[in-house]
C-alpha cells in the first residue's frame, strides 16, 4: 500500500490534508438548505456555485484521449528543445513559459506538482498554503481517468467465467476486491492492485510505473475512439485451488474507455477484461449485458476465426494480445 511504503506519519498527514480539501462540507450544505419539496428542480446557490466550479476545473484540463496524447507529445518536444538550449547556452525563457502553459493542461503533471508544493508547505508549517495546494491537487486528481474507476465491475477470469469486482482506492493505490470468487481466489480477497502515485519531481522518484501507451491501429483507434491506451504496472493475485500457494504476480492495467479496462497477469498470460456495471442495482441484467457485449477472445486469434483482428485486438507486447468482441 502507498502509506506502508512511505513514512507513515508523513503519509497520514498528507492524506488528512487532502481529505480536508474535499467537498464533503460543501455537499452537506447543499442538502441542508434544500427546499421541502424533494422534486424541486431549482438549484440552490451553493449547488450552482459547485457545478460551475467543477465545470471550470474540467475545462482547464485536456480530456482523456487523443487531445491528451497530442498535448503530451508537445510536452516531450518542448522538453527536448529546452534541454538543447540549456546545453548550447541559448535563451530558455520562452520555452520554459510554453512548457509551463502546456503542463497546466495536463492533470497528471498538475497533480504531482501540487502534491510537491503541499508537502513543502506541510514541512514548513504553512497550513493554509498546504490546504490550498491540497485542493488544487484534488481537482487535478479528480480529472484523471485512472482515479475514476471506483465502483462495481464484471470481468471474465478464463475458465472460471464472469466474476464481480469492487474497485476502491486507498490513497493513490487502486484495489480490486472480489465480490464473487472461484476455487482459486475466493470472495473478499484482493484480485489486483495498482499503485498510481504520480511521479514526484522534487523527490526524484516515481511510484506509478506508467508504461508507454499502447498505440492502436487506425481501425482499432476508430472503434475505441482513441489512438492510444494508457497503462500502468500492478500486481495480480493467483493461487492454487483452495486458495493455497497464493502469490502476487506482476501485471498491467490498461485503460480502454470509461466502460472498459483490462488487467493482464503477464507472466502467465492470464487476461481479465472488465465491463462497468452501469446498472448497479440489477446485477443479473448487467452480467447478461456483459456476456452479450464483451468477452475475451484470445482463443479466436489462435484458431484464426477473427477475420480482422486489428479491429478489436489490443497488443500488450510482442507475445501477448487480447481482443474485445
Amino acid at each position: 500500500m502507498l502509506i506502508q511504503r512511505n513514512n507513515p506519519a508523513f503519509s497520514t498527514t498528507r492524506l488528512h490534508v487532502l481529505n480536508r480539501a474535499g467537498d464533503d462540507d460543501a455537499r452537506r450544505a447543499e442538502f441542508d438548505i434544500l427546499e421541502d419539496d424533494p422534486m424541486t428542480k431549482e438549484l440552490t446557490p451553493i449547488r450552482k456555485k459547485r457545478i460551475q466550479r467543477e465545470k471550470g476545473v474540467q475545462e482547464s484540463f485536456a480530456p482523456y484521449g487523443n487531445s491528451l496524447w497530442d498535448l503530451r507529445s508537445k510536452l516531450v518536444s518542448l522538453s527536448k528543445k529546452l534541454a538543447e538550449k540549456l546545453t548550447s547556452g541559448g535563451d530558455t525563457k520562452s520555452t520554459r513559459n510554453a512548457l509551463r502553459e502546456l503542463e497546466a493542461q495536463d492533470a497528471n503533471a498538475v497533480y504531482a506538482l501540487e502534491l510537491d508544493r503541499m508537502d513543502s508547505a506541510i514541512e514548513e508549517g504553512r497550513t493554509k498554503d498546504a490546504d490550498a495546494h491540497a485542493a488544487k491537487a484534488t481537482d487535478a486528481r479528480s480529472h484523471l481517468a485512472q482515479f475514476n474507476l471506483e465502483g462495481l465491475w464484471v470481468g471474465k477470469y478464463g475458465d472460471n467465467g464472469f466474476e464481480m469486482v469492487n474497485v476502491t482506492y486507498i490513497g493513490d493505490t487502486l484495489i480490486g476486491r472480489k465480490l464473487t470468487g472461484d476455487f482459486n481466489v475466493p470472495v473478499g480477497e484482493i484480485t489486483f492492485q495498482v499503485d498510481l502515485s504520480p511521479e514526484r519531481r522534487s523527490r526524484g522518484f516515481s511510484k506509478a510505473k506508467e508504461l508507454p501507451n499502447i498505440e492502436l491501429s487506425d481501425a482499432a483507434g476508430k472503434r475505441w475512439g482513441t489512438k492510444e491506451l494508457q497503462r500502468f504496472t500492478g500486481l495480480g493475485q493467483v493461487a492454487d485451488e483452495g486458495f493455497t500457494n497464493s502469490q502476487w504476480l506482476e501485471g498491467q492495467i490498461v485503460l480502454v474507455s470509461e466502460e472498459y479496462f483490462s488487467f493482464a497477469w503477464l507472466p502467465i498470460g492470464h487476461q481479465e477484461h472488465m465491463k462497468n456495471t452501469l446498472e448497479k442495482n440489477d446485477i443479473g441484467a448487467s452480467m447478461d449485458h456483459v456476456v452479450r457485449c464483451f468477452e475475451v477472445t484470445v482463443d479466436a486469434i489462435e484458431d484464426g476465426s477473427l477475420e480482422d483482428p486489428s479491429d478489436s485486438c489490443i497488443c500488450l507486447d510482442d507475445e501477448t494480445m487480447s481482443c474485445f468482441e
